[in-house]
């Protein structure tokens, strides 16, 4: 099984599209703490005179999380979904129902 997949999307884009298809693996027996987690990355363009990234500046910085959980109520979520992104990665995402909305499981 493969951990992580990457793609792009347009610079600076407040509403992006993604162009690329991730078909992954699943286990035969999924549980409700199977999901999808998303980060989102801005990655540092600005290059200096001399052809290289500006000095203190990270290559890559986290900007956002998202996650999907692949069950609910028992049954495999295979409808389109669209999911916020959190500024941060909460500890125990997985209890809450969005990552946006602050909603807990029950």
């Amino acid at each position: 099984f493969t951990t992580e997949a990457i793609t792009l999307v347009l610079h600076h884009s407040q509403n992006p599209d993604f162009y690329d298809e991730v078909k992954i693996e699943l286990p035969t027996q999924l549980h409700e703490k199977h999901h999808l987690l998303f980060s989102f990355y801005h990655v540092t363009c600005d290059i200096n005179a001399k052809g290289t990234v500006k000095k203190k500046e990270p290559l890559e910085t986290a900007v956002g999380y998202a996650w999907l959980p692949l069950m609910k109520d028992g049954r495999l979520m295979s409808q389109e979904n669209h999911i916020p992104v959190a500024a941060n990665l909460p500890p125990g995402y997985l209890q809450f129902l969005d990552a946006g909305a602050g909603k807990q499981y029950g």
